[in-house]
């Protein structure tokens, strides 16, 4: 019988259960923030993932565009390098995805690579950027000094 989880708790048991037997912070590093209106409406999330101390991958789930401002992306990106300490973000998408292709440029992500046939729905491209990349995007949007975050429990409880 497979059992499909659906609810957080439930997968965070489950991902923990997985890491701690294959050995790795491997389903790795699942952290997630939330970017919600003023009225507290979810708009998006952010799932930090597959940590490696110097990397780690970045994924956006939306319901629409509305929530990717350049303030929201740079907090967003901030958590990976001002708290994992890591070099690098990298992120995969399919290629006929043209919304997220856009939206991770205008992040400022570049282009990386194509994996050709990565999936049964054809090929993935590979985004990536560096700490470099990321100082001067956010010295250029006027946040020159560390964004603070909340932990993901801090703000469901909030919500």
């Amino acid at each position: 019988m497979i059992y499909w989880s659906i609810k957080p708790a439930e997968q965070r048991v489950l991902l923990e259960w997985a890491a701690a037997r294959i050995g790795a912070n491997s389903l790795l590093y699942p952290q997630a923030a939330l970017v919600t209106t003023a009225e507290r409406r979810p708009l998006a999330v952010a799932v930090y993932h597959e940590y490696r101390k110097t990397d780690v991958q970045l994924s956006f789930a939306a319901e629409s565009p509305r929530w990717a401002t350049r303030q929201n992306i740079v907090e967003l990106l901030a958590y990976p390098f001002d708290h994992l300490k890591v070099r690098r973000i990298t992120s995969m998408t399919s290629k006929k995805n043209k919304r997220a292709r856009r939206l991770l440029e205008f992040a400022g992500f570049r282009l990386e690579g194509v994996l050709r046939d990565a999936t049964d729905k054809g090929d993935l491209c590979l985004y990536g950027m560096i700490q470099s990349e990321f100082d001067t995007l956010r010295h250029r949007h006027g946040q020159v000094q560390r964004a603070t975050t909340t932990t993901a429990a801090e703000t469901a409880a909030s919500l």
